[in-house]
């Protein structure tokens, strides 16, 4: 069992990323048409952790500042009313008082136009939870609760499983120590949010829990297409795309131990491999399942 604490990035005795289980969904629509399903995904969060576990938002001048009842609510507004003269939306909630990334937290970006500078750039919302609240005993209330989720959302594609939370202002300084870890635990995702610009009808990686919508399923030869290359993963369909879960627990995947709890990740790797992202920063690591072999699903 792997100490989850060790695995925590520090600079100057600060922990910059941190481990957490993070659900990041990716979306090729515009704000307008998607904003209100944000907040209602939002509110579906803040029921499911608690709002008392929201400690700070970004203001508009980067900093950090006490997240109350009331500022909440008038951002929830705002996405549930979205203003026609609006061009985009940046929100940032975490679960710390300074200003360092905590085990919770909330991550929206929208925009209502396209950027030519990033033609490939998707919308996003990724929300965390702490590792500890996701066991045996109710995994499949947290598996249920991601499936709820893409469900009531026009997602285009999505993840789950474990991940390094950063705070935006942090993502650079963290980047050189959560790029060493990942090299060695293969099932943890990097946070790595400005991923967001070249997402446009991709996926990121296998994950223990992989979404992808309608348009990308039949981008890939179609369900049962997909469903033929499957020997171990759970195939769960939604009305509006699939969900592909790996192992009944979000996996480590400790390469130095032969990542005995990957399940069905490397299949899972291959059969998305045509919808991948073009991402030089990660080609080698996106790879890393593309020549392993399945372990027990477990």
């Amino acid at each position: 069992m792997v100490n989850l604490k060790k695995l925590c990035v520090k600079k100057d005795k600060e922990i910059v990323g941190l481990p957490t289980v993070s659900i990041a969904i990716y979306f090729d629509k515009f704000a307008h048409e998607i904003s209100k399903q944000i907040a209602q995904a939002i509110n579906k969060y803040v029921s499911f952790v608690g709002f008392e576990n929201l400690k700070q938002y970004v203001a508009n001048n980067g900093y950090f500042r006490a997240l109350t009842k009331t500022k909440f609510k008038r951002d929830i507004a705002l996405l549930q009313d979205y203003p026609v003269d609006l061009v985009g939306i940046s929100l940032e909630y975490n679960s710390r008082e300074d200003g360092l990334p905590g085990p919770y937290g909330v991550y929206v970006f929208l925009r209502d136009e396209a950027l030519d500078t990033f033609p490939l750039q998707a919308n996003m919302l990724r929300l965390d939870f702490d590792c500890s609240v996701i066991n045996l005993n109710n995994v499949e209330d947290f598996v249920l609760f991601y499936q709820e989720l893409l469900q009531e959302l026009p997602f285009q594609s999505s993840n789950a499983g474990y991940s390094f939370k950063r705070v935006e202002a942090l993502e650079n300084i963290a980047t050189p120590g959560v790029s060493r870890k990942i090299r060695r635990y293969y099932g943890f995702d990097p946070g790595y949010e400005s991923v967001r610009y070249d997402m446009k009808n991709s996926v990121f990686s296998a994950h223990w829990l992989n979404g992808i919508d309608d348009i990308l399923v039949d981008k890939i030869g179609g369900i049962e297409s997909i469903k033929n290359k499957m020997t171990s993963t759970q195939l769960i369909e939604i009305p509006n795309g699939i969900i592909l879960r790996g192992a009944k627990m979000r996996p480590v995947g400790d390469i130095n131990h032969n990542a005995p709890d990957i399940g069905s990740l490397p299949e899972i790797s291959r059969v998305l491999k045509p919808l991948r992202i073009e991402f030089e920063m990660f080609d080698g690591w996106l790879a890393r399942f593309d020549e392993m072999d399945n372990r027990p699903w477990v």
